[in-house]
């Protein structure tokens, strides 16, 4: 035989898991506790700080622990037991001597013409600095001018530049290799 479940609603008992009555007089109680609680800490601060001594005293100064000295701890080394560093790489470099050919002074021209491109990373007053950049520039494997040219002030300036490139292409690709390592501003002309 068939039942009709659903026409009969369950009826509750007095005591249900979602009972108002009771979760408010749990609130109560842990308000309270809280409040207690509080109070006692409180209390307890109050207390702490009444027995700490007052800055007028001077508090009872602790006995130091006795340190061994070094001289106590290690046995010095005479001497004639220390061997002394050899120091005689240095003096054989100043006996060397290395023959270099003479350059030219003259910082060199870079040949501009029509269809070339330069590739210009930075202009300096001082040559000391553009040489720097050179050599920076070298340790990336580019070979770099550094050349000397005059202002319309009347001042030297060195500029330091890479090329004649036969096509833009060239110098672009010269130039995102520089900044990919950490040299930046170069300018296409």
């Amino acid at each position: 035989m068939t039942r009709d479940f659903a026409s009969k609603a369950k009826k509750h008992t007095n005591a249900t898991r979602f009972d108002d009555s009771r979760r408010d007089n749990t609130n109560l109680i842990n308000m309270i506790l809280g409040v207690v609680l509080g109070i006692a800490v409180a209390l307890g601060g109050v207390y702490y700080y009444q027995l700490e001594p007052s800055t007028e005293t001077e508090a009872p100064e602790k006995k130091k622990k006795e340190v061994p000295s070094a001289k106590s701890k290690y046995k010095a080394v005479p001497a004639e037991e220390v061997e002394k560093p050899d120091f005689s790489y240095h003096d054989s470099l100043k006996k060397k001597e290395v023959e270099v050919e003479a350059e030219d002074k003259s910082l060199p021209e870079v040949n501009t013409t029509a269809g070339n491109y330069v590739l210009q990373c930075a202009s300096f007053r001082q040559y000391t600095m553009a040489e720097n950049l050179r050599a920076k520039i070298a340790m990336n494997g580019f070979e770099a001018t550094v050349r000397k040219t005059t202002a319309k002030s009347g001042e030297d300036w060195y500029r330091v530049s890479l090329g004649p490139y036969k096509s833009k292409r060239n110098a672009n690709s010269d130039r995102n290799q520089l900044e990919r390592n950490g040299i930046n501003g170069c300018r296409i002309f």
